[in-house]
Formats: C-alpha cells, structure tokens, sequence
C-alpha cells in the first residue's frame, strides 16, 4: 500500500508506531485538569471555553482584534504591502465556523459564523489559519509577487 501512495501521491508513507499515540494520550492526560476519562475532560474543556450563545455578538469584535495582533506580529517574518486590510463579516446560513475571501487588490475578508459554536480558545488558530500568516496573506504575496510587481 505505501507504494501505491508514493507512486499516487509522492509521499513517503509510514507505518507509526502505537508508541507515538500512547505518548500522545499521555500529553493530553497530564495536561487536562480535571477527572475521568481523557474524553471526558476534552469535552469538559472544550465546553469550558465555549462562547456563550447570549455573547455571540462579540465573536467578530474578538475576530478583528485577533487579526489586529496578528497583522502587527507578521512583519518580524513576513513583510506585506502597507495598504493590505482585512475586514471581519459575518455571516449565519453556513455550516462552517469561519471562512477566508480575497477580494483583490490587497483587500480581504474574514467570515465568521455567528450561529456556530466558537470555541475561543481556537480564536487565534481561526485567525491565524485563515488571515495572518494564513490563506489571506498567501492571497496578497500572491498578488504582489506575481501580478504586481510585474505591471510595474
């Protein structure tokens, strides 16, 4: 089978030993507070930082100010045009938590659901995924690299 994949894929599969689970559960064992099961306090973490639906209406000013952060840490390792913007919208009728748009031009924007649940504990992952250093900056070092430096 790996050398299907390697002749499919070009990737070098690997068998993982049960090792690196074991050790893997054990992390997660040490690091949730808590008693019971593993899943039990995974589950009970996750509540615990589950934006309460009554506060929803500040998931997107937490999307923004998580994108300011990250937009002003970039620069020690990615440098972008100036007038490269995000802006934060909203959306309810997806069944999808968050999602990234180019606009063009330098111009972004990040989704978010607001009839989702949001764990925000994942805030800086969303934004980091999604925006910086994420799909939105590929997008406009894309652009600038590619397109416009090249009209110039």
């Amino acid at each position: 089978m790996s050398e299907e994949v390697s002749l499919l894929f070009d990737l070098d599969v690997k068998w993982i030993p049960e090792t690196t689970f074991e050790q893997a559960y054990s992390m997660y064992d040490e690091a949730l507070p808590g008693h019971g099961s593993v899943a039990t306090r995974l589950k009970q973490w996750k509540e615990h930082y589950q934006l309460p639906t009554d506060k929803m209406e500040l998931l997107p000013e937490l999307i923004h100010m998580a994108v300011m952060e990250s937009r002003q840490r970039l620069p020690a390792y990615i440098e972008l045009p100036a007038n490269e913007k995000i802006e934060v919208e909203t959306f309810t009728d997806k069944p999808f938590r968050a999602l990234a748009h180019y606009k063009g031009n330098y111009r972004s924007s990040v989704f978010i659901s607001t009839s989702v649940p949001f764990n925000v504990a994942d805030l800086l992952y969303v934004v980091c995924h999604k925006g910086y250093p994420g799909h939105l900056a590929e997008y406009v070092l894309k652009e600038e690299n590619l397109v416009q430096k090249k009209l110039r």
